[in-house]
């Protein structure tokens, strides 16, 4: 459900925004583990829910789930 590449386009976002990890943690109020398994790329095996992702969709201005 999350588009290609969306480790590298959050990682970019954030970057881009001027954030660091624990920054964009708090300003999104998610947990900064969830966070870090996003940018490595690990969102499913880490159970990242979408509440998280869309935390961080809303935070950075950014799409990381698919649409049809």
């Amino acid at each position: 459900y999350l588009v290609e590449g969306y480790d590298q386009r959050l990682t970019s976002a954030r970057q881009d925004a001027g954030l660091k990890l624990d920054e964009l943690a708090d300003e999104a109020d998610i947990d900064e583990a969830d966070l870090l398994a996003l940018e490595q790329g690990r969102a499913t095996q880490a159970g990242v829910g979408g509440s998280v992702v869309a935390s961080l969709e809303e935070a950075l201005d950014i799409t990381l789930v698919e649409t049809e």
